[in-house]
């Protein structure tokens, strides 16, 4: 959600502006777009991209619809919108939402032919990627300023209907006429929706249409788009003549019904080079690579500097590590949600993550009296094809997952009570002793791969096998980096020498391997 007057500038504003920004608001349009100049020319547009796309164009009765490539299931972010921004620091004055922003992102990614981010938790405020989505928040707005002051002046409803109106209009200059020239262009559009004070209604937005639908009659009307609320969906917004809003179909009646008074299409958007963020790409092995985690804070902040939080990983195989301000000695505002990726230097495996310490700070005068209230955690361990939601804090009734203070700074989370079973305990009574043949490869018959991350790769590989009833043979081949992979087979391939891989078999079939 956003408010029109809110996600503006993070640059320091004299006394006399923050006064003007509590005392008044219409004038306050007018006000900001001198204060985001300066912000606005740091930005290097480029000139309005017309992609040579293919348009479907699918007859559905007397419908026209056209969509062009733009798919909010792919090229969407994958985090919902749930920003609340530091907006002025000094004063306590915090925003929410940055839809503007991501719709405007999303478009950046898209018209650069880059991957949108894969990221699945909010990034935490003043990263690289918020930063940005923050600063295309800010053009959003600028950009269409005049449009917001047109559809802005409304007393006392008088103007409801008429505004409604516009949104069906397909001529003279009308709302559909305007979105049917950029689509059909084979471009998205961002348009912006206008609030209402109806059952339903939703605070101003913006959203990206990437298709139309349009029937016989002038509220026949569908527009498809990618709605930062509703990550990887495609939502169809269509007016309600009877109650004069527009609304989302298949949720009205729901508790996530959203309407609008009307909408307006931004004709003012340009592409701008968006950050590359990166894309992890973790071994194929089964184990843990990676914590992500997002953290809410309270009615009590974390204050920043010095105030800051660190991390404590450990495992039951004997990982250990801690990542020292993890907050970036960025403030953590009230009701913020701060998310982030730990990255393990090796994997764990599932059953042997065993806790999470979290420790504030108490270096200095200021961080030692500032408390921090953590309302709400969700932390996901990740890996190769894994995102497992292994925690959700408070789980009941709870007011906050803990108070940190002077006296209390540090809080450790368990994931798993006990350490695995005794694998090498296990693996004595079930043993089935292989052959080792070094230099040599058996190719073929596999039925299981996997990469391995232990320190003795081929014995590790060796052992898998005597321990499966199923392997008959093993093959282990080195790798060049840090990884090397294991081959369980349930045949007998003929062995052929190569310096690549160590193989064996299981003594039993060693006559049978010697008869071929």
């Amino acid at each position: 959600m956003t408010n029109f007057f809110s996600p503006l500038t993070r640059r320091f504003f004299p006394a006399g502006v923050v006064l003007a920004l509590g005392a008044i608001m219409l004038p306050l349009a007018l006000l900001s777009a001198a204060l985001l100049s300066t912000a606005q020319a740091q930005q290097q547009s480029q000139p309005m991209i017309r992609m040579e796309v293919p348009l479907t164009i699918t007859p559905l009765s007397d419908w026209q619809v056209k969509r062009t490539a733009f798919d909010p299931v792919t090229d969407s972010f994958k985090f919902s919108n749930r920003f609340k921004n530091n907006f002025i620091s000094e004063f306590d004055v915090s925003t929410s939402g940055l839809c503007g922003g991501m719709a405007y992102a999303s478009l950046d990614y898209y018209y650069a032919k880059k991957p949108i981010p894969d990221q699945k938790y909010l990034p935490a405020d003043q990263s690289v990627l918020q930063a940005y989505l923050y600063d295309r928040q800010v053009d959003s707005i600028k950009n269409n300023l005049d449009k917001w002051a047109e559809i802005g002046f409304n007393p006392l409803g008088a103007r409801n209907s008429e505004f409604f109106s516009w949104g069906m209009q397909r001529d003279n200059g009308g709302r559909v006429e305007e979105l049917k020239r950029i689509i059909d262009s084979g471009n998205p559009a961002v348009i912006h929706l206008k609030s209402c004070d109806k059952p339903g209604c939703f605070g101003d937005h913006q959203v990206v249409a990437n298709g139309y639908a349009l029937g016989p009659e002038k509220a026949d009307l569908k527009i498809f788009v990618y709605d930062s609320n509703f990550p990887g969906e495609e939502m169809t917004l269509v007016p309600r003549p009877d109650r004069e809003v527009y609304t989302y179909e298949g949720i009205e009646g729901t508790k996530q019904e959203k309407s609008w008074l009307t909408y307006f299409v931004d004709a003012n958007y340009k592409p701008q080079t968006p950050p590359k963020i990166p894309r992890y790409v973790y071994p194929n092995d089964g184990k843990y690579h990676a914590l992500e985690f997002e953290f809410t804070t309270g009615d009590d902040d974390l204050r920043g500097g010095r105030s800051n939080i660190s991390i404590r990983i450990r495992g039951w195989d004997g990982y250990d590590r801690k990542w020292d301000n993890v907050s970036r000695s960025v403030r953590w505002i009230n009701g913020s949600t701060q998310g982030g990726r730990l990255i393990f230097n090796r994997g764990i495996a599932k059953d042997a993550l065993r806790d999470m310490t979290i420790y504030k700070s108490l270096s200095g005068s200021v961080a030692s009296t500032d408390n921090w209230d953590l309302k709400r955690m969700k932390v996901w361990a990740v890996g190769y094809g894994i995102r497992d939601y292994i925690l959700e804090l408070p789980s009941g009734d709870e007011d906050l997952v803990m108070r940190f203070t002077n006296n209390l700074s540090n809080k450790t989370f368990t994931f798993n009570e006990n350490p695995p079973a005794a694998a090498e305990d296990l693996r004595a009574s079930v043993r089935e002793p292989t052959t080792l043949e070094r230099g040599f490869d058996r190719p073929g018959g596999d039925y299981k791969s996997f990469m391995m991350t232990t320190s003795n790769y081929r014995l590790e590989c060796q052992k898998t096998c005597e321990v499966s009833e199923q392997c008959k043979a093993w093959t282990y081949v080195k790798a060049a980096g840090e990884f090397g992979a294991c081959y369980l087979k349930d045949e007998l391939p003929a062995k052929r020498r190569d310096a690549c891989c160590t193989s064996g078999i299981k003594i039993k079939y060693l006559k049978e391997d010697l008869n071929r």
